[in-house]
């Protein structure tokens, strides 16, 4: 998605790194998927080219939102969004392990007490 952005408006590597204030070897990992982004340069990256920041998240087609699950959908990104509000660093930024570690304890939290999760997502079994 990344590099498909960053061609349609003919930009270089070392253009969009510059952007983010990285190197362009550093860039160019991450539009390989060597490196993940930040929140922090997902989001200088789309305002930049005037997107959503989950433009950026490689795994979003594996959240299904079926009939009657788009309210399950908005719990989960307000959720989100307070992770980020609150446990960002000082420069804005969190990654992706850190959120994604926060999401899951939150809702392993409350499936302990409620034994159903408290979005009403399922979790997938990923190897490793």
């Amino acid at each position: 998605m990344l590099q498909k952005l960053r061609k349609e408006r003919k930009l270089s590597q070392s253009e969009v790194a510059d952007i983010l204030d990285i190197t362009r070897q550093t860039y160019s990992k991450i539009e390989k998927g060597d490196n993940d982004l930040t929140l922090g340069q997902a989001i200088k990256l789309a305002d930049y080219f005037d997107v959503s920041v989950s433009e950026f998240i490689d795994d979003k087609e594996d959240i299904k939102v079926e009939l009657g699950e788009e309210s399950k959908l908005e719990k989960y990104k307000e959720l989100i969004l307070t992770f980020i509000k609150f446990g960002s660093d000082d420069d804005g930024k969190i990654t992706k392990t850190k959120l994604s570690k926060m999401c899951y304890l939150a809702d392993f939290a409350w499936f302990y007490k409620h034994v159903e999760p408290m979005i009403g997502l399922k979790y997938r079994k990923i190897q490793q």
